[in-house]
């Protein structure tokens, strides 16, 4: 098993470090992963937090992130575009994991 060490808040934190492929599908397959100790269910994960964040457009809305950066304009093309399997995940489906999933998520960001 791979751990690293990491100082989160003044305190030193060890993580267990899994490997997924970087296919623009890894958030899904890390959470497959949690969830069922592999990454078969990276698509049905994908599929389900989507569903969430469209059946709660109002609240997401400002939080998703489009290639450009900038939110999706529409519902539908969010919809569109995070369907496809290789379409980033990000801040914002961690948020929707959060609510669907029986798990308390952090993301940390490395400070130089």
């Amino acid at each position: 098993m791979n751990v690293q060490q990491l100082t989160v808040d003044r305190m030193n934190m060890y993580f267990k470090i899994v490997k997924t492929l970087g296919d623009r599908a890894c958030l899904f397959s890390a959470l497959s992963y949690l969830i069922h100790d592999n990454v078969s269910m990276a698509i049905q994960i994908r599929k389900a937090i989507v569903r969430h964040i469209c059946n709660e457009w109002k609240r997401f809305k400002c939080f998703t992130q489009g290639p450009s950066g900038v939110p999706y304009g529409t519902k539908r093309l969010y919809y569109t575009e995070m369907s496809k399997p290789y379409t980033y995940g990000s801040i914002c489906e961690v948020m929707a994991a959060g609510e669907i999933f029986p798990y308390k998520f952090q993301v940390y960001q490395m400070v130089p």
